[in-house]
């Protein structure tokens, strides 16, 4: 789940600046992807946080992760909308949506790495039990 959601949020934001601005009824299907995407996501990644973490601190890190989830999309948002008050709204809708295909770019990435650590940690575990 973690390597192919942040694909799935990739694609979504794709279509949203590409064809967001042009028809409406694709937004509808396109809302529908990136919503299951991050659904996926969170719950994914909230797994994980459960894994990793001590028991005593499972609460914390879910709260922790909960609370950067929010504010980093508000600073996207808002600082995406500030740097383009003079545009026409539909640019500013789509640029956002670029925006956001950026960061999904870079969340896969962070996926692809995780994967791969977790892959490798794995093999020396075997390797070490055999």
């Amino acid at each position: 789940m973690l390597r192919a959601t942040p694909l799935l949020i990739l694609l979504a934001a794709v279509l949203f600046a590409g064809v967001g601005t042009q028809y409406w009824v694709a937004d509808v299907f396109v809302y529908v992807l990136m919503n299951l995407g991050f659904a996926i996501i969170s719950s994914s990644v909230s797994n994980e946080i459960s894994c990793i973490l001590p028991s005593s601190q499972i609460g914390s890190g879910t709260g922790l992760f909960q609370l950067m989830k929010f504010i980093s999309g508000i600073a996207v948002l808002s600082s995406t909308l500030e740097w383009q008050r003079a545009l026409p709204p539909s640019h500013v809708y789509a640029n956002l949506f670029w925006r956001l295909a950026v960061i999904a770019v870079l969340a896969n990435l962070c996926g692809f790495l995780y994967v791969r650590r977790l892959g490798q940690n794995a093999a020396k575990i075997l390797a070490t039990a055999q």
